[in-house]
């Protein structure tokens, strides 16, 4: 009887442990799969103005918001640069960047960079 008895304790045991380590492991692929959003994914507010704002989903589509209207466009994204593909250019427009502590600091058609904020 005491033999069944540890026998029985030790597969609690080792069921509770089996438990624990799996549900660690189901955390760190959450983690991991958020480690494979683009940076640039997300809502990105003007800094002068909540009007306006870039949206980057995950697909790989977009908008861009402005005081009268919004523009979508697909976007291609390598890190450093994005390119815009917008649903109503024939050509589409790439634009250099910076992501540092949640500022995106984007290059304009004049090459000046632009701070947007992101929400």
């Amino acid at each position: 009887m005491k033999r069944i008895f540890k026998i029985m304790v030790s597969v609690l045991c080792l069921g509770a442990m089996l438990f624990a380590f799996t549900a660690c492991s189901q955390n760190k692929g959450t983690s991991n799969e958020n480690a494979n959003v683009a940076p640039i994914v997300g809502k990105w507010e003007y800094e002068d103005s909540s009007d306006m704002y870039y949206t980057f989903n995950e697909d790989g589509t977009g908008s861009y918001y402005f005081v009268s209207g919004e523009m979508k466009f697909t976007y291609e994204d390598d890190g450093e640069a994005v390119t815009l593909h917008y649903e109503t250019a024939t050509e589409p427009s790439t634009y250099k960047y910076t992501i540092k502590d949640n500022v995106l600091s984007i290059e304009d058609s004049f090459g000046e960079y632009v701070t947007y904020i992101k929400k």
